[in-house]
């Protein structure tokens, strides 16, 4: 490989979209893995009010991450999107159950990543109460409820890097984890 060509090959590696997504029977636990994955980082928060599910036109506001939890669980906003100023974290998002006419029972979170160094992120979110956690290639693995038990999990997904699903929810540290098929190929550390 050519030294032109495997420049271009790392800076493609390094703009990487890696995707977590995970959710959890309590919103605490989606806005603690947001807040944690954020960290000390500056923010904007934008959110979506019910009447503008349609278009889709998160607006601006001065809400903090807690706040907007806040108004997501009182059904105030249909979802809310936090922009970090991160080198690693472009966005990451919070909506409520069954919320976009989806069939999904749980408070949902995703993050989307531009840095492959994701994996003691993935770690730390192991210790929040969370039911599923997973880690992708620029797409959303589309989980829907008959996906949360671990043995109907995805695992196969050809965009999974790696996935975490609670065996029993009631304890804490009892995860399913396995790599998927992207992982090999992900570059993620």
């Amino acid at each position: 490989m050519t030294d032109n060509v495997q420049s271009l090959f790392d800076v493609s590696r390094e703009m990487a979209q890696i995707m977590f997504e995970f959710g959890a029977d309590e919103p605490q636990s989606v806005l603690d893995a947001i807040t944690l994955a954020i960290g000390e980082a500056k923010y904007q928060v934008k959110v979506l009010k019910p009447e503008d599910i349609e278009s889709v036109a998160y607006i601006s506001t001065q809400d903090s991450i807690e706040s907007a939890g806040k108004k997501l669980r009182q059904g105030e906003i249909a979802s809310f999107i936090v922009y970090p100023d991160s080198k690693m974290i472009r966005y990451a998002m919070m909506n409520s159950p069954d919320s976009w006419g989806e069939k999904f029972p749980l408070w949902y979170g995703a993050i989307e990543c531009v840095d492959l160094s994701v994996m003691d992120l993935f770690n730390r979110l192991l210790n929040i109460p969370l039911q599923f956690l997973s880690v992708s290639m620029e797409e959303s693995l589309e989980l829907r409820k008959e996906h949360l038990p671990p043995e109907k999990f995805p695992w196969s997904h050809a965009q999974l890097i790696v996935g975490a699903v609670k065996a029993d929810v009631s304890k804490p540290r009892d995860w399913v984890i396995k790599n998927g098929p992207a992982f090999a190929d992900s570059g993620v550390k």
